[in-house]
């Protein structure tokens, strides 16, 4: 059975949002305990197991089905909207200069 360090998916899952987020100037950093918890709510089949410090992820089942189902969602996008209208609205949220 295959597993996954749980800190290699976390690196990996930060650099594609800095690449997408790169125009954008934010300073991403992934909460790895909430990832895994995101990773194992969408992937039915996936199972998380400590080995000294690292925290594996592995399969149980097919991993076919886990990655459709992983790559169906679109909480990546979500992040994506929200980074936009936080940059969006921020020159307006700074305090007026009194005059």
């Amino acid at each position: 059975m295959k597993s996954f360090k749980l800190v290699d998916l976390v690196s990996m899952y930060q650099a594609r949002l800095k690449a997408r987020l790169k125009d954008l100037g934010f300073d991403i950093k992934v909460n790895s305990t909430r990832l895994k918890e995101r990773l194992l709510a969408n992937c039915s089949s996936l199972s998380a197991s400590r080995k000294g410090k690292d925290v594996l992820l592995a399969f149980d089942t097919d991993v076919g089905d886990a990655l459709k189902k992983a790559c169906d969602s679109d909480s990546d996008e979500e992040v994506i909207i929200l980074a936009k209208a936080a940059q969006i609205i921020r020159p307006y949220s700074k305090p007026n200069p009194k005059t």
